[in-house]
């Protein structure tokens, strides 16, 4: 968020300042920012958060040359209630998004909002917006939801895609660690010429760095991951099929049916 404000603030300068000349002896005076975001989501956070444009900098600094700060606050029901109070309407929304929060875990995103909607109208929540606006408050809550579906599928990508960025370290232990018992299960009529082959196959290619915020545990996982995609890449050379996959992966990686089955649909 912090970046996603420069660029705005950035453009808004420019259109404030597009009369004035930036080189004249005078200095040209702009408005001060306050960078506030009110967050409803799911996720778990406390009261306040100050967000640091500092904190995306490649190399950190003490003293950065460029800082922006966001202030963000939590709007959701049991938090800052000091806003709530000093702002009806804001209480009220939080309400909203509670119920449509609610409602979502027992029914479809559409009746969960058009009930919502409903209850809130009833029970004087947003009444008068709900009633006039009633159709487009609908249409937006259905698209804002929607969209944070979107980002939690975004979100999968990214953890897909920093499986991709595992330090070689790691890779190599899965390689000296699975070739001697790949190999062994490897099936009988698997000849020599293609036997080398796969045993090279199993050397995945990786990038140089892991991202500085990949924890121990998320290594973990991941570690357990790529021994799942080597032992699946091998038996779909060999035209193995799901249930022979997902048997050898139960065996050799001691995990369950369902996380061997997880595993082969990722894979494909």
């Amino acid at each position: 968020m912090p970046l996603r404000y420069l660029l705005y603030v950035a453009k808004e300068y420019q259109k404030i300042i597009r009369d004035e000349s930036l080189y004249a002896e005078s200095r040209v005076k702009i408005p001060t920012p306050h960078f506030v975001i009110f967050y409803n989501g799911s996720r778990p956070i406390g009261d306040r958060t100050i967000l640091k444009l500092s904190d995306a900098y490649q190399i950190p600094s003490v003293s950065p040359d460029l800082e922006l700060k966001a202030t963000l606050l939590n709007i959701n029901l049991g938090h800052n209630r000091h806003l709530a109070e000093a702002c009806q309407t804001l209480w009220e929304y939080m309400l909203y998004v509670d119920k449509v929060r609610t409602y979502t875990q027992t029914m479809t995103l559409n009746y969960a909002v058009e009930r919502a909607v409903n209850e809130c109208i009833r029970e004087g929540i947003l009444s008068e917006f709900l009633s006039t606006w009633k159709a487009e408050a609908i249409a937006v809550s259905i698209f804002e939801y929607d969209t944070k579906r979107d980002l939690e599928l975004i979100r999968k990508t990214e953890r897909k895609y920093m499986r991709s960025e595992l330090r070689e370290e790691v890779k190599k232990e899965v390689k000296e660690e699975l070739r001697p018992q790949l190999i062994a299960e490897l099936r009988p009529q698997l000849t020599e010429e293609l036997r080398p082959q796969l045993t090279e196959e199993l050397r995945p290619q990786l990038t140089e760095e892991l991202r500085p915020q990949l924890t121990e545990e998320l290594r973990q996982e991941f570690q357990t991951e790529a021994r799942a995609f080597a032992i699946i890449e091998v038996y779909h050379k060999l035209k193995a099929s799901d249930k022979e996959i997902s048997k050898s992966l139960q065996e050799i990686l001691n995990i369950s049916g369902q996380q061997a089955e997880e595993y082969i649909k990722n894979a494909l």
